[in-house]
């Protein structure tokens, strides 16, 4: 069997999943833990992502005003960055029914021609590993954005059930520092 079709059990699994899990508890307890990780402490750039209903939400670690903010947004099929201030950036749904900022691409950071250096990257996923590997949901989307900041630390969220010990992985997968579980 091929990694595509093993990642792909792995997506179906988790939309079945997820009809059971408690997403507002464990966001706030995914939240707590980073808020306590030194590597949040001491970043000043900081990318989160806007949560969809079924996804761990770390909407409020945006309260943190000793950070700048930015969040992704799809734009030209690739993940780009705009900044973001909680409860005064203008938002709408965009790709895949995600609320996105409401964003000119001359707002936002391509990290090719225009970069932003950000210290933390807070990345979302269906499943993770031990080792830091991820599945997301299949676009590469945050593959192809983690590559183009290899310097930035990464951190997954996930529930504890969305842990297991080893993941199927293609060559352009990148993986995350640290795995935070509920």
């Amino acid at each position: 069997m091929n990694k595509f079709t093993e990642k792909e059990k792995y997506r179906v699994l988790a939309r079945a999943a997820k009809t059971k899990l408690d997403f507002k508890e464990i966001s706030l307890v995914i939240s707590e833990k980073i808020s306590r990780l030194e590597e949040f402490k001491s970043a000043k750039t900081v990318m989160s992502y806007l949560a969809k209903d079924s996804e761990v939400s770390l909407n409020s670690l945006f309260n943190d005003k000793t950070k700048h903010w930015f969040v992704p947004l799809v734009k030209d099929s690739s993940l780009v960055l705009t900044s973001y201030e909680d409860g005064k950036t203008m938002l709408s749904k965009g790709a895949f029914g995600i609320m996105e900022p409401v964003a000119e691409m001359s707002e936002c950071f391509d990290q090719i021609q225009r970069k932003i250096p950000i210290d933390l990257i807070l990345v979302p996923g269906l499943y993770f590993d031990k080792k830091g590997a991820r599945i997301g949901y299949g676009g590469g989307y945050y593959d192809k954005f983690l590559k183009l900041n290899p310097d930035s630390k990464k951190i997954g969220c996930c529930s504890r059930e969305s842990l297991y010990d080893e993941l199927p992985q293609d060559e352009w997968d990148v993986k995350v520092d640290l795995v935070v579980i509920s």
